[in-house]
C-alpha cells in the first residue's frame, strides 16, 4: 500500500541521456530550479560545478533546506561491469575507511544502517552510506544511494534532521524503489511535476570503456568531488 501511494503521486523523468523514472509522494515536491540555484549560491556552489539533475523536498517547511530533500545527480558512466562495479566500491571503502558489507535493501531498513558503513545491494545494485553532516542550522544525515544502472550511477544525495531520519528513511527507500529505466523515455504532460525552466542536462559520455586503471582514476575524481558537494548542500 505504501508503495502504492508513491508510484500513483508525482513522477520524475531525468532527461539530458540519463533515461530514468523516479516517483514519490504528494508530500514532497520538485523544487524549482531557481530557488536550489539561490541555496547553492549561499554555500559557494553553482550550476557549472554541481551538475545535478533536480532536487526533491519535503512539504513539512517553506524552506526546502530547513526539513528534508533529495538531490538526484547521474554520473553518464554507461553500464559499468563487474570489475567497474568493484571499483566503485572500493573507492567508496576507502572515501569512508572501511569495507562494504552485503545485504538487501530490507536488510538496511528500520535505523540499521550505521554511520560511515558502506552497504551495497548487489541485485539491486545500490550502494548505500550514511553519515552526520555539521551544519550552520544544526546537524543533518546523509544518506547517499548509488544506483548503478544503464546509463551509468544515479546518485541520490538524501538529506534529513538526526529526529526525523526513522521517518524519512522509508521515504527515501521508496523513492529509489521507484526507479526505472527506459531510453528515450518519453512522459505526458500531466505524469510530471516540474518547475516551468527545465532539469540542468548534461551530455552523456560516449566510448568509456577502457581499462581498470582509467575508471579507478574517473570514479576517484567522481567521489572527492562529491565528498565536498554533498556536505556542502547539506548545509542550511
Amino acid at each position: 500500500m505504501a508503495m502504492a501511494s508513491v508510484v500513483s503521486a508525482a513522477i520524475y523523468d531525468a532527461g539530458g541521456g540519463a533515461d530514468f523514472r523516479i516517483s514519490y509522494s504528494d508530500d514532497w515536491y520538485r523544487v524549482p530550479h531557481g530557488v536550489v540555484s539561490d541555496f547553492l549560491e549561499s554555500q559557494g556552489l553553482n550550476d557549472s560545478t554541481f551538475n545535478y539533475s533536480a532536487v526533491l523536498a519535503s512539504r513539512e517547511n517553506p524552506k526546502f533546506f530547513l526539513g528534508s530533500y533529495i538531490f538526484l545527480c547521474h554520473e553518464p558512466a554507461g553500464l559499468l561491469n563487474n570489475e567497474q562495479i568493484e571499483a566503485v566500491l572500493y573507492m567508496t571503502s576507502e572515501e569512508y575507511g572501511k569495507s562494504y558489507v552485503l545485504g538487501s535493501l530490507n536488510e538496511f531498513a528500520g535505523g540499521s544502517i550505521q554511520n560511515g558503513q558502506p552497504m551495497y545491494d548487489k541485485d539491486l545494485k545500490i550502494i548505500l552510506t550514511k553519515s552526520e553532516i555539521a551544519g550552520s542550522g544544526g546537524s543533518k544525515i546523509l544518506l547517499e544511494m548509488k544506483k548503478v544502472y544503464e546509463k551509468g550511477i544515479a546518485i541520490f544525495l538524501c538529506y534529513s534532521s538526526p529526529e526525523k531520519y526513522l521517518e524519512n528513511e522509508p521515504v527515501f527507500f521508496d523513492i529509489i524503489r521507484s526507479f526505472s529505466y527506459k531510453a528515450n523515455n518519453i512522459s505526458t504532460a500531466e505524469d510530471i511535476q516540474e518547475p516551468a525552466d527545465a532539469e540542468v542536462s548534461r551530455d552523456e559520455s560516449s566510448g568509456l570503456g577502457g581499462s581498470l586503471v582509467f575508471w579507478i582514476i574517473c570514479i576517484l575524481t567522481i567521489i572527492l568531488a562529491l565528498v565536498i558537494i554533498k556536505r556542502k548542500t547539506g548545509k542550511n
